[in-house]
Formats: structure tokens, sequence, C-alpha cells
């Protein structure tokens, strides 16, 4: 499959949805909307849980056809073992890329890796691209879009870096926020189980 178009919008999403939204300061479905929304993102923020409700003062959608608008962009952060069942979803709401935050793949046991195989075929299948799994997020300064798990607040600028450790990645970004260097766009690659290295480099190259 072609990247192209599920990396620009991987880092220009007019919209995006997190899909497993929770109320729980613990965890990320809370904690990564809350970065989100503290930077200023430009795109539209859609929030989605089965149980409904409000979350950051945002309206929380029970499934992805409830927004009843396109949405390029969803962060996955359920459990793994639901990952799969939610692309169906994603593909009839538009979605073009998928970054899935949860853990417990290849990265894990046989088991997951069995998972991780069944997802990336399913996806394919819809025309969807994965992010990760086991990734911490992205950042994408010229959407104000930080969709990350750590607090970090990157500093805009002209530096874009793919990194398999998100704690490296997003220390890096930390860091040069301190020292006064600034970012366009990063990734956390997690186990890159379809999108890789090769396709954001290409993207940068061209950005």
């Amino acid at each position: 499959m072609q990247s192209g178009n599920a990396v620009e919008a991987l880092f220009n999403p007019r919209s995006m949805a997190v899909v497993g939204a929770s109320s729980n300061p613990a965890k990320w479905g809370h904690i990564i909307p809350s970065n989100i929304l503290r930077d200023g993102y430009r795109g539209r923020l859609y929030l989605v849980n089965p149980r409904g409700g409000r979350i950051h003062g945002l309206p929380v959608h029970r499934s992805l056809s409830e927004i009843g608008e396109p949405v390029d962009l969803a962060m996955v952060t359920i459990p793994a073992e639901g990952v799969r069942e939610v692309l169906g979803d994603c593909a009839a709401a538009g979605v073009k890329a998928v970054i899935v935050i949860s853990g417990g793949f290849s990265e894990s046991s046989p088991e997951g890796r069995r998972m991780e195989k069944e997802m990336v075929e399913a996806a394919h299948a819809l025309g969807i691209r994965i992010v990760g799994p086991n990734t911490m997020g992205i950042y994408s300064a010229p959407w104000s879009l930080t969709a990350l798990m750590p607090p970090v607040r990157p500093r805009p600028g002209h530096i874009a870096f793919a990194a398999q450790s998100g704690n490296l990645g997003t220390q890096m970004l930390g860091w040069g926020s301190y020292r006064g260097i600034g970012f366009s766009r990063f990734v956390c690659v997690g186990n890159e189980c379809d999108l890789d290295f090769a396709d954001y480099l290409e993207y940068f190259s061209k950005d």
C-alpha cells in the first residue's frame, strides 16, 4: 500500500478522534486529549467512548459513526484485544491513519505477534495504515498538535525526527524546548508493524 496519503493525514489532520477517551486522569485516554487541548490543536478533536458523557468539556461520542463527519486520523488507546474491532468504524469514518498507543502486541508475546499481524491485514484490507503499535504518539507544529503521552511541550521549529524509543524521543523534545531548539514533526514509530522509518523519512524529505 502507498503510504503518502496516510502520512499526510497523520501530520496534517483536519480532524482526529481519540478512541478510548477516559474520565480517569491516570489513563492515556484522558492524558493525551488533555495534551492536545492544552497546546491548541487547530483541527477538530472528537472523543469516543461507548459510555458517552463529557470529558475535558467535550462531548464524548459513543462510536466513530456517531460523529457524523469525516475523520482524518484516529488515535486508539483501548486494550490490544479490541483494536482490530474498531478498524471497520475507522474506515467508515474516512480515517486514513490510525495511531495505536496500546501495547501488548509483538513486543510482548507470540499471541501479541498474532494479533499485530491480523490487525495490519485488517487495516490494509480497509485502506488504513497503522502507526505503532506501542507508540507514545506524534507531534506536528503546523497544526499545534501534541498528541503525546508525556506532558512535554515541544517548541515549534524546523527539525523533524522519528524515534523508536518514545522515552528518548520525548526527552529530546523536552531538551530542545529547554535549549531553544524547535521541531516541526515528531513520531514515535513503536513496533513499526506497518508504517516505518522509511515512510516517515520520505515524508520529512518533502515537507
